[in-house]
């Protein structure tokens, strides 16, 4: 089965390489690979071109820079495939993975977008955990789970996806530069697809930056809920709110709402951070990010601690996952 994998680039040098040679080790060879070079401004136009210079199924798209959205649909513009697999620069497929999804899709043909789970790794690419098992890993559960207004989430660089399905729902929108994966994904599952988790250790999902993504915790705040919005005025059968009505709603409700709001997105955003500091060992910046979430909300953070805060969720290792291994 011939199948397209996407990577948008936006100045990765520092993760680029191993990122690329994942892709071209996969033990399914039967693809081409497209990458956009999103006007990168360091020495990933370098990397790039060589990894081209030794694999002719690489071919290199370079652009003015526009956004995480806007390269993966030019890319999407590129693809011969009908399959399409997503991975960011700075993240690396295991060597099964192409041949496992594919092996996915004839377990469940009806599938249209899917994502296996993950291993998280830190810059130095030691293993600290992996991602949850979500509650839509059968056509019954997704089914199920939608029915009850839930949202659905996918880790991105681990997706892979009918083509013809996302370009007929519209592919990725600008307008959710932080959101713009979830956004699409719940699209294409109120179009009627069926949208899965794949059960599977597929990918290394690399955390780094905490302190960036905590500094965006306001931003990707008003990203999400804006997204959410629109999905629920969708669900309800009325036009989606523009940014402008949907900001001008946000100001207009009361402040205590607004800052409920907000304090839960603090305290999962700082949460995830201070987990992170915490596994690649820098413990007092965890601890103060831990006391900051749960100033936020309390009762977040004591019930994340109760079920999910083991040794199991981040812990270090040296130890190589195996392809295809089961959560």
């Amino acid at each position: 089965m011939f199948v397209s994998v996407i990577m948008p680039v936006y100045n990765s040098a520092r993760f680029l390489r191993p990122a690329l040679d994942s892709v071209l080790a996969q033990t399914h060879r039967d693809f081409e690979f497209v990458i956009i070079d999103d006007g990168s401004t360091d020495n990933s136009p370098e990397i790039m071109a060589e990894a081209a210079a030794r694999d002719s199924r690489i071919r290199i798209i370079r652009q003015d820079n526009q956004g995480g959205a806007a390269a993966r649909n030019r890319a999407l513009k590129e693809c011969h495939a009908e399959w399409v697999a997503s991975v960011d620069a700075d993240d690396m497929m295991l060597p099964e993975r192409l041949a496992r999804q594919i092996a996915f899709i004839g377990r469940y043909p009806e599938v249209k977008v899917f994502a296996s789970r993950a291993y998280y790794i830190d810059e130095r690419d030691r293993i600290l955990g992996k991602t949850k098992l979500e509650p839509f890993a059968t056509p019954e559960q997704f089914h199920s789970y939608l029915a009850k207004g839930g949202i659905l989430g996918l880790n991105h660089p681990s997706v892979m996806f009918h083509l013809p399905t996302i370009q007929a729902v519209g592919g990725y929108r600008v307008q959710f530069p932080l959101s713009q994966d979830l956004d699409l994904w719940n699209r294409v599952a109120e179009a009627g697809h069926l949208v899965l988790l794949q059960d599977e250790l597929l990918t290394k999902y690399r955390i780094h930056g905490a302190s960036e993504v905590a500094s965006k915790a306001y931003a990707m705040m008003l990203d999400f809920e804006y997204m959410k919005a629109c999905i629920l005025a969708r669900r309800a059968g009325q036009a989606e709110p523009t940014r402008a009505q949907f900001e001008a709603r946000w100001a207009s409700r009361p402040w205590s709402e607004r800052l409920a709001t907000k304090l839960f997105h603090e305290a999962n955003i700082n949460y995830r951070a201070a987990a992170f500091d915490l596994a690649c060992g820098r413990y007092l910046k965890g601890l103060g990010r831990l006391l900051y979430a749960g100033c936020c909300r309390p009762d977040y953070v004591l019930g994340r601690l109760a079920t999910q805060f083991t040794p199991n969720v981040f812990r270090r290792s040296g130890t190589e996952p195996q392809s295809g291994q089961p959560a």
